[in-house]
């Protein structure tokens, strides 16, 4: 008699993404269990019924404000981690931030949030990028991943100067003022 935990796995449905409606054997090592894992609960639990459509949980967390998008994105975070302690790229690793971060800043929209996050799947991008990772593609998704990177560091950048502008004109109209006041 064969025990449960040790079902071989079933070959992957072509109409879902990598990783979705396969028995999980967590005796074997199996080194993305855990991101297939987060990625079901949270992107591709449930299918709307009358189309191959699927959300997770984390668009359902995401209608209580704050707590929601914290509790999706922490939980989330694990993936990262693993990914981390598999030795993936920094490179790589930064670009599933940048997929959780923006899955985040997507789920706080009021209204609409929590159907963007549905659309964006960040949980299940990031086991895609994984799974790239650990079929030898690391090379090429390093070099989209430095791009993003790049990207992402001059959005930072900008940001930066435009702040450092408003906080030169914010000190520049106090003097203005202190000024009129003290007629300098």
């Amino acid at each position: 008699m064969k025990d449960d935990h040790q079902q071989l796995p079933r070959l992957p449905d072509p109409n879902r993404p990598p990783g979705m409606g396969e028995v999980i054997d967590l005796t074997a090592n199996d080194k993305d269990a855990t991101a297939r894992i987060i990625a079901k609960w949270l992107d591709e639990l449930i299918r709307i019924p009358g189309t191959n459509f699927r959300i997770g949980l984390e668009p359902i967390m995401a209608f209580f404000p704050g707590v929601g998008e914290v509790l999706a994105s922490s939980v989330s975070l694990v993936t990262v981690v693993e990914s981390v302690r598999q030795g993936v790229s920094p490179s790589i690793v930064a670009r599933m931030g940048l997929n959780m971060g923006f899955n985040a800043l997507l789920g706080i929209i009021p209204g609409i949030g929590p159907a963007l996050s549905a659309f964006f799947k960040s949980n299940t991008r990031n086991l895609m990028l994984l799974r790239r990772w650990q079929e030898g593609e690391g090379n090429q998704l390093r070099k989209g991943s430095r791009w993003v990177l790049s990207l992402v560091v001059g959005a930072v950048f900008v940001v930066f100067a435009a702040l450092m502008m408003l906080w030169a004109l914010y000190w520049w109209s106090i003097f203005q003022i202190v000024k009129g006041w003290f007629g300098f």
